[in-house]
């Protein structure tokens, strides 16, 4: 296409904040935070964290300066990441907490699908940084799983040595298999 025929489109401007999707997320969380587990202080400050950007992004959906200001670039570039690395967190602490209250084969069913997510979250992260540190924890990996087997561990050392094989192919030819990121 012509250079003069595209639209001049802030790369930003189709990342904006989704209020009601994230509002609804944020909620999750401090739900989430609020009923496993025994209450801790970051727990219990982190869940009300939670609660407030969760409001505000409610007010957002009705008041549209508040919305404007959440859609500004620099907003954007700022919170985006900020929630990706919260939301993991949060599934994390809430993934493994769950994880007494639940019966064998929902258990071990949770285990295995939420070791996909962190491993999908894993890949992406690895995706997003630097080479070297890719090809450290790659190596690490790789490491873990001779020990693995060393140890008798075989199927534990084949799953670390797949991981690290495909940590290592991402960090360094950083395939284009996932949407661009905002911070990516």
């Amino acid at each position: 296409m012509n250079d003069r025929l595209k639209p001049n489109v802030d790369k930003h401007e189709n990342r904006a904040f989704n209020p009601l999707a994230w509002g609804i997320l944020f909620f999750s969380f401090w739900l989430s935070l609020r009923t496993i587990g025994e209450p801790q202080a970051m727990k219990i400050g982190f869940s009300w964290a939670f609660l407030g950007f969760s409001v505000i992004l409610w007010l957002s959906i009705f008041v549209p300066p508040l919305r404007a200001i959440l859609n500004h670039k620099y907003a954007v570039k700022f919170f985006l990441p900020i929630i990706f690395y919260v939301s993991i967190f949060t599934f994390v602490l809430g993934w493994v907490g769950s994880l007494a209250n639940l019966e064998e084969h929902i258990r071990t069913l949770t285990i295995i699908f939420g070791f996909l997510w962190i491993l999908a979250y894993l890949f992406i992260l690895i995706r997003i940084t630097n080479k070297p540190l890719g090809v450290i924890v790659s190596l690490v990996s790789i490491g873990l799983a001779i020990y693995r087997f060393i140890n008798g561990l075989n199927l534990a050392g084949i799953m670390l040595v797949l991981i690290g094989i495909v940590i290592f192919v991402i960090a360094i030819w950083r395939p284009n298999i996932w949407h661009k990121l905002t911070f990516d």
